[in-house]
């Protein structure tokens, strides 16, 4: 009996170590993820080009379930272009369709990433220009696409496209 608890000491020391490593490895993986999409979208122009969820619901409730939800999305939000600067802050231009009450031609908000787990958060602006974190699902040359939690369990997905 005492060599099968010898025994096990160092096949579970083993599996712990194996497993933080395991844990490291996607934590420095999501960093790096984190750190490419600050660098990617740093001066750079981006302006959203849809929004959808994984799947169908009733984003307004007297409305049908559908997954392609850019109909909802306000118009003062769709000429919106967004410049995230190299000092945490975005530049909202606003252009000629202007959110209801705040005729600025530009807003001011902060941005930025951070590692939560294995997943990188990233801090932005919502509809109303409120600050909400948000999840990064994709990132290429061309796109990013972040989300939320929506309604019934969905995920709500907002793409942005780099336009310059």
């Amino acid at each position: 009996m005492r060599k099968l608890y010898l025994m096990l000491i160092p096949a579970i020391w083993i599996l712990t170590s194996c497993s933080k490593t395991a844990s490291n490895e996607q934590n420095n993986a999501a960093q790096q993820r984190a750190n490419d999409f600050q660098a990617s979208i740093k001066t750079h122009k981006f302006k959203p080009v849809a929004f959808y969820s994984d799947k169908p619901i009733h984003y307004i409730s007297t409305d049908s379930a559908r997954t392609d939800l850019w109909i909802y999305v306000k118009s003062y939000i769709k000429d919106d272009v967004n410049v995230f600067n190299d000092n945490g802050t975005v530049t909202i231009y606003q252009n000629a369709d202007k959110m209801p009450g705040n005729e600025a031609a530009t807003i001011n908000a902060s941005y930025g990433t951070l590692v939560k787990g294995t997943d990188v958060m990233f801090n932005f602006v919502d509809y109303n220009y409120v600050a909400t974190q948000y999840r990064l699902e994709q990132l290429d040359n061309a796109y990013f696409t972040v989300y939320v939690d929506g309604p019934a369990g969905s995920k709500l997905f907002s793409k942005f496209a780099r336009i310059d």
